[in-house]
């Protein structure tokens, strides 16, 4: 404990020497992160219902050049429970590297892809404590995201925005595997465009490997109308496997329930739903805000495979 005091008086010490060393905005590093735990349920489990946990830390270093160039990188760290409801060890992520110039910002390292980047199409309409049903299940997830706990792709996105409107480009082909397959590529592009409360998204995609290509594309829509917030999207992706060659659609709508407390529906339908014993995944949950960045979780519901999952817990933001 010792040491690491000495080192983070150290690195403030550096930090603050460097910035004013004639630096626009000097050296900074900053930690952010997230701590959840809470019991979690899925009948198709050997162990049905066991402790599920997440730790997490943000490692974010950035500068600002004279010329306003702002440099950036990032590293995670992250301890998951295992599926046996056993606890594992902290794990540490692949870099990220960031450029940003105005309206441009290129990431390369251990990226996301447009569909998994979340600031073009917004899919992620997921519930509960550990977010085990959402709206794309029927959809499935494509293409290279971001690793918490390993190496992850050796991709490159860009995105540039101006004023309501953006577009993202990512490809991905180092460290990103299909089955067997190490060596598959991974390429895509969207846009969105944002007015006031609304914002409307899409992205086309292709996945290259030994396996085949494999196309998809999703259309989301998302928004909120006083104390109701919604999400639908609709879109194909052919590597959701068997089933999969159909439309696929999903959504999500919440209401907030006084000052505290929210509810939220979500479904995902068509696509891999439709492949033979397979159904619509559907559930229901709750955020209930403690204050002071922390909240009661927790969610029931019918995942594709007619698997039963449940969770409850807290989590709190750092």
């Amino acid at each position: 404990m010792k040491k690491i005091l000495i080192a983070t008086t150290a690195l403030v010490a550096t930090t603050g020497v460097a910035m004013a060393d004639g630096h626009e905005s000097g050296p900074e590093l900053n930690i952010s992160g997230l701590a959840r735990f809470g019991v979690g349920y899925n009948d198709s489990r050997a162990e049905e219902a066991i402790i599920i946990s997440r730790y997490r830390l943000n490692f974010d270093a950035s500068t600002e050049t004279s010329g306003g160039v702002r440099l950036a990188a990032r590293v995670r760290a992250e301890a998951n429970e295992n599926a046996d409801g056993t606890a594992n060890a902290l794990a540490f992520s692949g870099a990220r590297y960031q450029i940003s110039y105005e309206g441009l910002r290129v990431r390369v390292g251990n990226i996301s892809n447009v569909f998994d980047d979340g600031g073009t199409v917004q899919p992620f309409a997921d519930i509960g404590l550990e977010g085990q049903i959402g709206m794309i299940d029927a959809f499935g997830f494509p293409g290279a995201s971001f690793s918490s706990t390993g190496a992850g792709v050796n991709g490159i996105n860009a995105k540039y925005s101006a004023g309501g409107f953006s577009v993202m480009a990512s490809f991905a082909d180092d460290g990103f595997s299909v089955g067997e397959d190490t060596g598959a590529t991974d390429t895509a592009i969207g846009a969105s465009y944002k007015f006031g409360d609304y914002q409307i998204g899409a992205v086309i995609g292709e996945v290259d490997s030994t396996a085949g290509s494999n196309n998809y594309y999703l259309v989301t829509f998302t928004g909120s109308v006083g104390p109701v917030g919604f999400a639908v999207n609709v879109g194909e992706n052919e590597t959701a496997g068997a089933g999969a060659d159909d439309v696929a659609y999903g959504g999500s709508i919440s209401y907030d329930v006084g000052a505290a407390t929210t509810v939220q529906l979500v479904f995902s339908a068509g696509g891999a739903a439709d492949a033979p014993g397979n159904s619509e995944a559907i559930g229901v949950g709750f955020v209930h805000d403690l204050g002071g960045n922390a909240n009661l979780r927790g969610f029931i519901g019918q995942d594709i495979d007619s698997a039963t999952k449940a969770d409850f817990g807290v989590r709190f933001d750092f």
